[in-house]
């Protein structure tokens, strides 16, 4: 089957030098001493005894390790490959049984998941993988990961605690650890026009939208109409939202969306039946726009017909270099429903590197995958790709306090990622996704059933999916 993948060269290349030791499962073991000599008491050799050779170490034979991921190489040259180029070269430095790692780029989607799915079941794979939390507990589930608990008990470095507690649920199941987190978090926050909020008196870090009254008190302020009575301005786009988007604002008014096991769906609630309600009058209220007006929310927000979107955390590094260069901004967390009690702010994604059972190099495989996931490595994603990181301590770095200070909007990362809940359904996620259309074409008024009904109808077709 052809699946695209390449092999480029700059794998080898030589970037960056650097001397980060690593330990865990690499570490070799001591040479071989001397023995004392007979009737000597304190360890010295005896006088007649010839001294033994030191026993050598066997050579260890070259390891090329194998790494994949979806981004395209060459696309973003002087961000991810310059990134990679730095880590190839820290770690081979740091492991010199490693002569070289490939870096192979395979399209995002079932492609991907098809060659991991079928290496897996030849047995030959790649050592390392770029995981999405959508697809990394279904390859566990189907004994396509290494299990990695035994290499993470042994390096405290990577463990639960070295992580925001939202990065967790993603690569740990019923105890067992399959990945290391190393993308995120991304999440949902609304991304506002602060020029906007400032004519119309508001306060330009939303301040005043943190409840639904409140977000709705301001949409009628920011909003503007033409003669004819239609929107010419909106303050905020309730559009009929997706599967995730609708979790970030379950969560924000207490419900849940799934288990913690992810074995059931639990969203046919009172607290779904208050957000879906919540969204349909507010579509329903805004729907009415000038001609020509952007049809997506990320070009009402850029061309001024919209004063604030949902969108996630990922805005702030897109805004500065995508947006005009004197678009002024904001990232502020979901709004509050009436049921929460004020603990979450929406939802929170967090990739992981992941082993696939079946390397030829599993503690090398393991000792990269902490690597990339370290502290050092999640710095220098900082500072080559504009990347924010899952650890606790990258929080406390000089590198961060001035990556906050050179852009402010950052600052809102770690506390929404931290009080994020899961993305819904990364298990089964796919599957359970496609049922979502119904909620959807009810809360557009494309369906017979109710919105209450709608949620019941969902949870329904999604629970079997569950099961398996």
């Amino acid at each position: 089957m052809d699946t695209k993948e390449t092999k480029p060269a700059f794998s080898r290349r030589r970037f960056l030098a650097g001397g980060a030791a690593t330990s865990g499962f690499l570490l070799l073991a001591a040479c071989g001493g001397t023995t004392s000599g007979d009737g000597s008491a304190d360890g010295e050799m005896a006088e007649a005894e010839a001294p033994k050779e030191e026993a050598k170490q066997p050579e260890m034979e070259p390891v090329t390790l194998v790494f994949r991921d979806w981004r395209e190489p060459g696309r973003t040259a002087t961000t991810w490959e310059v990134w990679f180029n730095w880590a190839d070269e820290t770690f081979r430095e740091a492991n010199p049984q490693v002569e070289a790692i490939e870096y192979t780029f395979v399209p995002f989607g079932a492609e991907y998941i098809q060659k991991l799915t079928t290496e897996s079941a030849a047995r030959v794979t790649a050592d390392v993988v770029h995981s999405s939390i959508i697809w990394g507990r279904d390859l566990w589930d189907n004994g396509i990961l290494m299990d990695l608990s035994a290499h993470a008990a042994a390096t405290s470095d990577v463990g639960p605690d070295a992580f925001m507690p939202s990065a967790n649920p993603y690569r740990i199941a019923d105890g067992k650890v399959f990945g290391l987190s190393f993308w995120g978090p991304d999440s949902y926050v609304m991304v506002i026009n602060q020029d906007h909020y400032v004519d119309a008196g508001l306060d330009p870090q939303g301040a005043d939208q943190l409840t639904w009254e409140g977000l709705a008190e301001t949409v009628e302020k920011l909003s503007r109409k033409d003669s004819s009575g239609n929107y010419s301005r909106i303050g905020f786009t309730y559009h009929i939202p997706g599967m995730p988007e609708f979790a970030a604002w379950l969560y924000a008014n207490g419900g849940e969306m799934h288990n913690a096991e992810l074995t059931e769906a639990i969203f046919d609630t009172a607290e779904a039946l208050e957000v879906a309600e919540h969204r349909q009058i507010q579509h329903v209220r805004y729907k009415d726009r000038v001609e020509g007006f952007p049809e997506g929310g990320l070009d009402t927000l850029r061309g001024g017909q919209g004063s604030g979107i949902s969108w996630g955390t990922w805005a702030a590094y897109y805004v500065r270099d995508e947006f005009p260069e004197d678009f002024n901004f904001w990232m502020v967390p979901m709004p509050q429903g009436p049921s929460t009690d004020g603990t979450t702010s929406g939802a929170t994604w967090i990739n992981m590197m992941v082993v696939p059972d079946g390397t030829a190099n599993p503690d090398l495989a393991y000792e990269f995958c902490r690597f990339t996931c370290g502290l050092e490595a999640q710095v220098q994603k900082l500072l080559m790709v504009n990347q924010v990181s899952p650890r606790l301590d990258f929080y406390n770095t000089p590198e961060w306090a001035q990556a906050v200070e050179d852009l402010p909007q950052l600052g809102v990362v770690p506390d929404v990622g931290a009080r994020g809940k899961a993305y819904p359904f990364f298990r089964r996620y796919t599957a359970a996704n496609a049922h979502w259309q119904v909620v959807r074409d009810a809360m557009s008024g494309e369906s017979e059933l109710d919105l209450r009904g709608a949620l019941a109808e969902t949870v329904k077709l999604i629970n079997p999916e569950l099961e398996s």
